[in-house]
């Protein structure tokens, strides 16, 4: 089918393919016709040599890679495809590469496919990887790949190299669309397997390669796209898209390694320095474009630039002029910002390696300035690239007079930047990169800059301050993010020790030790501009906080001395900073106070007044008036607190003066004003200092305290106020919070008399509301105070009260307001501990039951708690009353016709002391209580006396009529068994099988036949090991059995 039908098809594609972009590529084939060819496979063996001077590498021997031809075969759906990707609309190109892809590659055989190869690379380059559609360029990558697979040879592909290799390693290769670049990288792979053989290839045609990347940068929108076919857009897309893939095939042949360097090693070095000069318009390019703005092409250009100073910067010094490679740190696209400095830092470093040094002089007017506008502007929102100012600063020449100047200029942007909307959320950035500048500007840049001990240093210094100070006044502000302000306060924190460090190394540098000086100098300004603002109090504050601890972390480590005074420890400059800060000259007002409490919080009387006497006088000139002139105490007991341990006797006196006619402020006062000691030593104290009627000398924390109970003001009060209680049927709010303050959070400032009196005035009134309110209040105290003496006088009392207030009860009481550090006293208190003397109520049991929960793992778990110390006896009288009143609350609630045989199925929720049992389940204790219970049962016929005086005073809790002694003979017997019976349940599985023996051994018959059951299948529930002793212990005794009469016993045998 050759002849004149395919000289018609070779016309029609021709002017199918008549288009702009077309006509682009064939001007790059038509400039390019001597250009390097294919060479042959033996050049893949090694890396290509470097051309000599007189043999440039274009005076190779040319193959016939630069023709090609038209598909002229006789497939027809072959010829059809490749014709549709000739058209315009990027669907008809889709369908045709996936009907290529899918169908008509994997069913033709090789030698069908060779011939479509030349056809099908003409258009790859011409049309397919010009294509926005991103579509359309991965599918015509993928269909490469397919053909490349298909033909694995790749002679084929080798001949048309010269038309195939600039847009498959430019342009497909380096995409923008990720997808299409990995097709195409994994195509490259599969026809050059090795490193060397791609190598070779890309030797070989190094010079067509950058001619074609000189010819694509060398094109404009209008000669790359044909406008009337596309919308704007469209042809910026295209256009940008284009020349920056470009751009990152050229970087890709210039980051080559050395031993196989591609660019400049394989090309002409004129033509290759052309090629860099026309970068330096792209590091400007910009559009109108609101979509297509040229960022991706300065961003590509920054990259290339980079390569180029990194490979080869001898010639990228000639090339372009190095204003324009440093001026591009005035790039305004956020995303371009980290590769400009990075080109930057890249360019200056290659820089100082070479002979002729930089032309700084007329560098430094151009490219400064910008570095300072885009600073001012948070790098226009790359924040994160603001650490790269310390490295640029530190490659710039510190002898130059314009060096000197933007040091300040520097920090002054920073502080600036601070004030940027592109600042965001990048504050944290702004102020360390300040810090981290400051420090080098203060250490080891002077060094190269002046003479030791020279006025110029003094001057440096001094230069500085206004910024310093200025940075300090934003970050005491709200300007400042809180968390860019901790970092900034704790960076310069450190950079005190860090400059003294640096000092002491350097002995004739003086500079580090004036910015020492400096520091203290601009902390001392933004504190006291602050200071009118209280909004920055609190700042304030922690700006204190943070050098007092760096100040005494650094004193300590720097001296053997374990002892050290303030002075020493902060530092002079540091103290008086701090002192400096106290207000002086007037009446203090609510923040004037509220200033100085938070002083005297952070450093202590001692330090801030180190003059006890001329404190005092502050504090009666300025301090005192200020009382009665402020609404809210708070301020002023908050500096009360810390006057009133040096001279007690003087301002308690004053504040009762004071306290005229305002007891509602007592409160306030107990909580701000009063130290807060260990509450054992406070109560110790309390009753020492009113038993010996001695002084508290030795603890400074309670002498405020010693002070207030020898006055007897609150005693007094305390007594006047009870004996007019009879006026009014409750307290008031204002009533109320007085007794809580008097004796509230185990903080007594009234005697223990005057408390053992109030008790006395409870029991007189234990009937009326009263009473209840104010020993809610009182009861802590009570407890805490003396457990042996007034336990059971606060128990009878209590009882008392809430006997008459239906909501409470004693159970309530029990779990609100005891904390129970010492179990076994209250126990032994209890009335039960006593047989002799003691009748059972519901209300103990409740009590007991309370005990047992809100105190569980202390009181029934600690070895030196309760259960340690009760006997089976005592342990079983708790379970006898218990079940007692279990069974009468069972009979009221339910017919007691209908119980079943096993007890624990239908008592337990009516069990108070559950837990007591829960705890006692895994403790030998149990089973000897167990043991005991049985052994009582049947050690007569009849119930012992207690038990019967136990169960009839229980059974009277719920029966109208008494019932006698003699009605109660036969009950007890059985009871017993029901009590064996639910210990038995709460018995774990692993004590029973240990308590085998034991239990069989001493329980009598009957009880042995209610056990048997159980024991039996905990051992099989066990797997009983005849290895172990205990096991074969356990199995022989319950073997032993089976020829026993136990098996067979009925109690009644009827």
């Amino acid at each position: 089918m050759g002849g004149k039908k395919a000289i018609n098809q070779k016309d029609k594609l021709a002017q199918a393919n008549a288009s702009s972009s077309a006509r682009a590529v064939q001007s790059l084939l038509s400039s390019n016709s001597a250009s390097t060819g294919f060479i042959g496979f033996s050049a893949f063996a090694t890396s290509a040599p470097p051309p000599s001077a007189s043999a440039p590498a274009s005076a190779a021997t040319p193959s016939n890679t630069s023709s090609f031809s038209f598909y002229d075969g006789p497939d027809t759906e072959l010829s059809l495809a490749l014709k549709m990707l000739g058209k315009r609309d990027a669907q008809t190109k889709t369908k045709a590469l996936t009907t290529l892809k899918d169908t008509l590659i994997p069913s033709r055989k090789p030698a069908d496919l060779r011939l479509a190869v030349g056809q099908f690379c003409y258009l790859y380059g011409a049309k397919l990887m010009l294509d926005n559609d991103r579509r359309v360029r991965q599918l015509a990558t993928d269909v490469l790949g397919a053909l490349i697979d298909r033909l694995p040879k790749g002679t084929v592909f080798h001949n048309h190299m010269q038309l195939l290799l600039p847009p498959w390693y430019l342009l497909a290769m380096h995409d923008v669309h990720t997808e299409t670049a990995k097709c195409a990288k994994r195509a490259f792979l599969a026809l050059l397997p090795t490193d060397e053989a791609q190598t070779a290839l890309l030797a070989a045609h190094a010079d067509l390669l950058l001619t074609n990347v000189q010819t694509y940068l060398a094109l404009t929108v209008e000669s790359l796209v044909d406008r009337g076919l596309c919308t704007p857009d469209e042809a910026d897309e295209c256009y940008e898209r284009c020349v920056t893939s470009t751009l990152l095939g050229a970087r890709a042949l210039l980051l080559q390694p050395s031993s196989s360097s591609i660019f400049p090693t394989h090309v002409d070095p004129h033509t290759f320095q052309q090629f860099l000069s026309s970068l330096a318009k792209f590091t400007t390019l910009t559009s109108k474009s609101a979509t297509f703005s040229r960022a991706s092409i300065r961003h590509a250009t920054y990259v290339v630039l980079t390569a180029a100073a990194t490979s080869c910067p001898e010639l990228l010094r000639s090339a372009i002029d190095p204003k324009v490679v440093l001026g591009v740190v005035g790039e305004k696209f956020a995303a371009n910002v980290p590769a400009t400095w990075t080109l930057v830092l890249t360019y200056l470093s290659s820089a100082a390696k070479l002979d002729e040094a930089l032309p700084w002089t007329s560098i430094l007017p151009v490219v400064l300035p910008k570095v300072i506008a885009a600073t001012k502007h948070a790098n226009y929102g790359a924040t994160s690239s603001l650490s790269n100012l310390l490295p640029f600063v530190s490659l710039l020449p510190k002898t130059q007079p314009a060096t000197t100047a933007f040091y300040v200029d520097l920090l002054a942007a920073l502080c600036k930047s601070l004030e940027s909307p592109h600042v965001a959320q990048g504050q944290t950035h702004v102020v360390t990169a300040f810090v981290e500048c400051l420090s080098a500007m203060w250490t080891i840049f002077p060094a190269a800059m002046f003479a030791p001990l020279s006025d110029q240093e003094r001057s440096y210094v001094t230069s500085f301050e206004p910024v310093v100070t200025s940075a300090w006044t934003k970050a005491l502000t709200a300007a400042m993010p809180d968390r860019s302000f901790r970092v900034f306060v704790d960076l310069m924190a450190a950079l005190v020790p860090r400059l003294a460090a640096y000092a002491a190394r350097q002995e004739d540098d003086d500079v580090a030790t004036l910015a020492i000086a400096l520091c203290h100098r601009a902390l001392h300004a933004a504190l006291t501009r602050a200071l009118d603002h209280e909004t920055a109090h609190t700042r304030m504050l922690d700006t204190l906080r943070v050098h007092i601890k760096v100040a005494s972390s650094s004193a300590l480590s720097n001296s053997p001395s374990s002892l050290w005074t303030q002075d020493e420890v902060l530092g002079a400059p540091l103290l008086d900073i701090i002192r400096a800060l106290v207000p002086q000259g007037a009446v203090y007002a609510a923040t004037s106070l509220h200033w100085l409490g938070q002083l005297l919080d952070l450093v202590g009387i001692s330090t801030l007044f180190p003059n006890v006497m001329a404190g005092l006088a502050t504090f009666h000139q300025y301090i005192a008036p200020s009382y009665a002139s402020i609404l809210d105490k708070t301020a002023y007991f908050s500096v009360w607190r810390h006057f009133a341990p040096v001279a007690p006797g003087v301002l308690w006196p004053q504040l009762l003066v004071q306290w005229d006619g305002q007891p509602d402020v007592v409160g306030l006062w107990k909580n701000l004003a009063l130290p807060l000691p260990p509450t054992s030593s406070l109560l110790a104290s309390w009753q020492a200092s009113f038993a010996s009627n001695a002084t508290i000398h030795d603890d400074e924390t309670l002498v405020v305290y010693a002070t207030v109970w020898k006055s007897q003001w609150f005693d007094t009060r305390v007594m006047a106020m009870l004996m007019e209680s009879s006026a009014t049927s409750s307290w008031t709010d204002g009533d109320l919070a007085f007794f809580t303050a008097c004796w509230g959070n185990l903080q007594p400032v009234v005697s223990p008399a005057t408390v053992r009196q109030v008790l006395t005035w409870c029991h007189q009134h234990r009937a009326t509301p009263k009473v209840w309110t104010l020993l809610e209040s009182l009861l802590p105290l009570l407890v805490a105070m003396d457990r042996n003496e007034i336990w059971l006088d606060v128990l009878g009392l209590v009882d008392a009260v809430v006997a008459n207030i239906a909501f409470h009860s004693w159970a309530v009481l029990c779990a609100e307001l005891l904390v129970l550090d010492e179990s076994k006293p209250y126990w032994d208190k209890l009335p039960l501990t006593n047989i002799t003397t003691f009748k059972p109520t519901y209300r103990v049991l409740e009590i007991v039951g309370e005990l047992c929960h809100w105190n569980h793992g202390h009181l029934l778990h600690d070895p030196t708690g309760y259960l340690h110390t009760r006997s089976p006896d005592q342990v079983s009288h708790w379970m006898f009353v218990d079940v007692a009143f279990a069974l009468t609350w069972y009979t009221v609630d339910i017919d007691p016709t209908v119980l079943s045989q096993h007890v624990g199925t239908w008592i337990e929720p009516y069990l108070v002391l559950t837990e007591l049992l829960e705890a006692l389940g895994d403790r030998p204790l149990l089973v000897e209580t167990l043991i005991h219970v049985a052994a009582a049962a049947s050690s007569s016929s009849t119930a012992s006396p207690h038990h019967v005086h136990w169960l009839q005073s229980i059974l009277l809790s719920h029966v109208d009529t008494s019932v006698s002694d003699g009605c109660l003979s036969g009950v007890p017997h059985q009871f017993q068994r029901w009590l064996f019976e639910i210990g038995l349940d709460y018995l774990s599985s692993d004590l029973i099988v240990a308590s085998t023996p034991r239990l069989i051994e001493c329980i009598p018959r009957a009880f042995l036949h209610v056990a048997l059951p159980r024991l039996v299948q905990c051992a099989l529930d066990h797997n009983l090991s005849e290895d172990d002793a205990e096991d074969k212990n356990t199995w022989t005794t319950l073997t032993s059995l089976l020829h026993s009469s136990v098996t067979l016993w009925t109690e009644n045998p009827t």
